[in-house]
């Protein structure tokens, strides 16, 4: 359940920046957004990048509960493997 909510989560806030698989290839970037750098590839420096922006500097930190950014910290772990 927790990460059918983050992948759920993920595909609403993140992906149109960072893009389904974390790249920051986005649709934003295909639309003369700046580029956005991808997400770490190591799975717990991704989930803690997550957790980390989330809770405050990023752009989308006020539009996700700190469940949900767990939930999404657990589904960018499960993608960057």
């Amino acid at each position: 359940e927790l990460l059918r909510r983050g992948a759920d989560r993920y595909a609403i806030y993140c992906t149109p920046c960072h893009g389904a698989r974390g790249r920051g290839d986005g649709v934003v970037v295909a639309r003369d957004h700046p580029p956005i750098p991808p997400l770490p590839a190591d799975p717990q420096r991704s989930m803690e990048a997550v957790a980390t922006n989330l809770a405050g500097a990023h752009p989308m930190a006020d539009r996700l509960e700190p469940r949900d950014r767990w939930a999404v910290a657990r589904h960018v772990e499960a993608i960057m493997r």
